[in-house]
């Protein structure tokens, strides 16, 4: 194992299993750079020290708070689209810092990470990347298309109004949406993904209140959740979150 300190962020190290100086060095590159953009979006940065290890024989990529630890299951440090979208994902949900693992609420924080990561991958091909490595055409498409290629054809449209949610007849829904907060394959979390893509691209300030997640309370139903966050936010990200939880019943 081999690890490296980011050249901009001394308390943040990645530790992986790599033998070639160039690879290693392009993946905390890429990692600096996201985090740099990620602490701009969301007016807030990681707490330190942080420790990314990069593990293929890890079943998922994890955020561990407590131990202030990222591992990411990479399975090809050439795939860096792959570190890119497993990363910014964590990155989210080390930002967000929430203290409740098992909230009945997390699929909605799962939903905001993958949107961060969607967000990210984006954005890359158009970031001044400064290792060469990075700047590559291979790299850019990927970066792309990404996260496209990793759901695939997966994703499940639902209802995603509060009233149903809420209702004693969604048991079987928010079953499904809790065991996906601890599942690689999320068909309903990357359809809402691709429904709140559109609210941070449209106004990219909204991200400094996703961190308002960690505020999600078990004790209230969705749509209190969503009220109560609607009061608190410096943007009208969460009112437009609202929104999106308000279309008409099916």
């Amino acid at each position: 194992m081999t690890t490296i300190k980011l050249k901009k962020y001394p308390d943040i190290s990645l530790d992986m299993d790599e033998r070639n100086q160039k690879n290693l060095q392009a993946l905390a590159d890429l990692f600096e750079a996201i985090i740099k953009k990620m602490e701009f979006r969301f007016k807030s940065s990681p707490m330190l020290p942080l420790k990314i290890s990069v593990d293929p024989n890890a079943s998922n990529p994890v955020c561990y708070i407590h131990q202030h630890k990222i591992i990411l299951s990479v399975t090809n440090s050439l795939y860096r689209a792959q570190a890119a979208y497993q990363f910014s994902h964590e990155l989210c949900h080390w930002l967000i810092n929430s203290p409740y693992v098992t909230s009945r609420f997390q699929w909605l924080e799962e939903a905001l990470c993958e949107t961060a990561s969607r967000h990210i991958l984006h954005e890359l091909p158009h970031m001044n990347l400064r290792n060469r490595l990075l700047q590559s055409a291979t790299d850019k498409t990927a970066f792309r298309h990404y996260s496209s290629i990793s759901r695939g054809a997966a994703v499940q449209p639902w209802n995603l109004n509060c009233a149903y949610i809420d209702s004693a007849k969604s048991d079987g829904l928010r079953e499904s949406l809790r065991k996906e907060s601890r599942s690689n394959l999320r068909p309903h979390i990357w359809y809402l993904g691709d429904q709140l893509l559109p609210i941070f691209e449209h106004q990219k300030d909204r991200w400094q209140d996703v961190i308002l997640a960690k505020d999600l309370n078990d004790e209230l139903s969705l749509t209190s959740n969503l009220q109560t966050l609607s009061q608190q936010g410096k943007t009208d990200c969460w009112e437009k979150i609202s929104i999106l939880f308000s279309v008409p019943t099916t």
